[in-house]
């Protein structure tokens, strides 16, 4: 345990078999155990209406993951967060472009915020406005894991504790 309060955990995340570090407070109220999505990672950067709704359609993804694993309801936004995330690109999916991977944070941790904020009633992808408070997501834990073999391999692994 670091004097933080925080500990350093490795995880290893089915279906890919990775050992992915995980940052948790070690006095965590709440906990959201590791959730692994493979799909497009969107960047926060998009052109045009195609891209719009592809960055939409991977929000309303992620916040339903989430929403579904926080349990019924929504969880305290004034509480204090830490959340790890891993990113496995396959660079044929981007143009074998290099990447710069805070470009692809920003849409996943407004997705996040809005599945733990979000009301029990809210359908995800009723969501326009993807303005949920996520001014206590105070730690965060940015990997770029092991590039993806195959198109269909990418994804993320979320990881989130509260206190």
């Amino acid at each position: 345990m670091s004097e933080e309060g925080f500990v350093l955990i490795n995880k290893r995340i089915d279906p890919w078999s990775w050992l992915f570090p995980t940052i948790e407070f070690a006095d965590a109220v709440r906990y959201l155990p590791p959730i692994a999505l493979f799909g497009t990672i969107i960047n926060s950067i998009v052109d045009g209406q195609p891209g719009r709704t592809r960055q939409q359609n991977w929000k309303v993804r992620v916040a339903s993951e989430v929403k579904a694993s926080r349990g019924c309801e929504p969880w305290d936004s004034g509480a204090q967060y830490a959340i790890s995330l891993g990113l496995s690109f396959h660079p044929a999916n981007h143009g074998n472009r290099p990447l710069d991977v805070e470009n692809f944070v920003k849409p996943i941790i407004d997705a996040v915020a809005a599945g733990l904020f979000c009301p029990s009633q809210m359908d995800p992808s009723d969501i326009s406005h993807w303005d949920y408070d996520d001014s206590n997501f105070r730690t965060l834990l940015i990997h770029r894991l092991t590039d993806a073999r195959n198109r269909e391999d990418e994804g993320i692994v979320i990881s989130v504790s509260s206190k």
